[in-house]
């Protein structure tokens, strides 16, 4: 493990295309480079036209070029004007389209078709979806489009185990017991991905119609005979309802509710406690909430403990490398930590109909981070390297989470323990939970992205079920080793 390590880095930032995401009831759209074509039912293409939960944009129109008026398709994503919507047309100089199509909206292909057309921005009100068209829009591809990625927020699912022959560590959530919660509460598979976040949460905005997000980042670009500029904006707002359970000393409850109305997606945010909240609205922790087209979902700084888990329903779909979505730091296998700009698709939700008794739980226990880390520990596979005094020290030594920790191993601070015997080992495998203890003398517990080999002697193991609240682990936090019994 390098010396100093640390997961909080810097993330970095991308662009999307040229536009904004709408948010809540009423959609909005920002037309970059392309144009509305003419004919039937043309849609709007745009650099980035991003739907809310509107069928129009604000008032946009196409113009009335060479007797063909232009009309919308009324689908999210389209920023077309959609039936019994207004809105004035302006024409907009060097805007025409003809024969072939075009692509656009967030590297998204857009047809473009007919002899002429043209994008304006007016003053029209947003249209109100009706219900049938609700729920043909709540059946779409849902996507999130990442707002504020946090320190360090990661794509985690159960890991990639079995392949420590080819260099390749589990990895996975920290807190696998947070993560199994979500998928429960959520009723995903218990292997669907869900966002891991660190110290300071992150906030991710989630878009209908989004069948071509992918994990990748950038710049979405629109392509097409011609360019015209325009833009709509919408307005509305969506929350979520519950009864967030409160933290206690030793264990609490999460509970399930219905999703609102109009939702998009269930969200639900487990782990370490922390504020949650739907475009600026409170919303609860612990407990699934509905999420409308366009919001913005921001789990915020956690309040005890360190990773919260943010999961979604039909859970982030993201490539698998070996079976597995799980964001690896150490070997850099899987998707990278999320960036500003970011865009992740979401899987196929869970079919409707009633599930087996017990499948999604109306109240499920959860256990409040540690105010002491204890950690069972098996002694060897080297402690005969460590002297009697160690083996004690070990178990009786007061030591502290170093802030060097990360998602790599669990650094300590105390006590030095020492060794009988000088000199290193040949490279040998570690186990997921291993006690290594560098040349310093402090030991390091080995997390879900450990090295799979190693060198310094491993003076005992911690069993994988003990690992969970190390995940929760503050700098500073206490931890007292104790013999494993049995």
């Amino acid at each position: 493990m390098t010396a100093g390590a640390s997961e909080f880095a810097a993330s970095g930032s991308g662009a999307l295309g040229s536009g904004a995401l709408g948010s809540g009831a009423s959609g909005s759209a920002v037309s970059g480079s392309g144009a509305l074509g003419s004919g039937a039912s043309g849609s709007a293409v745009s650099g980035s036209a991003v739907s809310g939960s509107g069928v129009s944009g604000s008032g946009v129109s196409g113009s009335a070029v060479s007797g063909s008026a232009v009309s919308g398709s009324g689908a999210p994503g389209s920023a077309a004007l959609g039936s019994g919507a207004s809105g004035s047309a302006a024409p907009v100089s060097g805007a025409s389209v003809s024969g072939a199509s075009g692509s656009a909206a967030l590297g998204s292909d857009a047809p473009v078709s007919g002899a002429s057309g043209s994008a304006a921005s007016g003053p029209g009100q947003a249209d109100v979806p009706s219900a049938p068209r609700a729920r043909a829009r709540n059946r779409a591809a849902v996507g999130l489009l990442v707002v504020r990625p946090g320190a360090l927020t990661t794509v985690q699912d159960l890991g990639r185990p079995g392949h420590a022959h080819l260099g390749v560590p589990r990895s996975g959530a920290l807190d696998e017991p947070a993560h199994r919660l979500a998928n429960r509460l959520l009723g995903n598979p218990e292997d669907a991905a869900t966002l891991e976040t660190t110290v300071d949460g992150c906030a991710v905005r989630v878009v209908a119609g989004a069948g071509h997000f992918t994990t990748a980042t950038g710049a979405g670009t629109a392509t097409g005979a011609a360019t015209g500029t325009g833009a709509a904006t919408g307005t509305g707002t969506g929350t979520g309802t519950g009864t967030a359970a409160t933290p206690g000393a030793g264990t609490g409850a999460v509970a399930r509710t219905r999703a609102a109305s109009g939702a998009v997606a269930e969200a639900v945010v487990t782990g370490a406690h922390c504020a949650v909240t739907v475009d600026g609205r409170p919303a609860p922790w612990g407990v699934p909430f509905g999420v409308p087209d366009g919001a913005v979902v921001e789990a915020g700084p956690a309040e005890r403990g360190l990773r919260s888990y943010l999961g979604f329903t039909g859970g982030v779909d993201a490539g698998a490398v070996l079976g597995s979505r799980a964001t690896d730091l150490l070997s850099g296998l899987g998707p990278e930590p999320l960036c500003q700009g970011a865009q992740l698709a979401l899987g196929a939700p869970p079919a409707a109909g009633p599930r087996p008794r017990g499948a999604v739980p109306d109240v499920a226990p959860w256990a409040a981070p540690p105010g002491e880390l204890l950690l069972p520990v098996v002694y060897g596979p080297r402690a005969d390297w460590f002297t009697r005094r160690a083996l004690r020290t070990l178990v009786t030594g007061d030591y502290r989470v170093s802030s060097a920790s990360n998602r790599i191993g669990l650094r300590l601070e105390g006590p030095v323990l020492e060794r009988e015997r000088d000199g290193e080992l040949p490279s040998e495998g570690i186990a997921l939970g291993a006690v290594q203890v560098p040349p310093e003398g402090r030991p390091v517990v080995f997390l879900a992205d450990h090295p799979v080999t190693g060198g310094y002697p491993v003076i005992g193991v911690v069993p994988q079920e003990a690992l969970a609240a190390a995940a929760q682990a503050v700098p500073g936090t206490p931890v007292r080793f104790t013999p494993a019994s049995g």
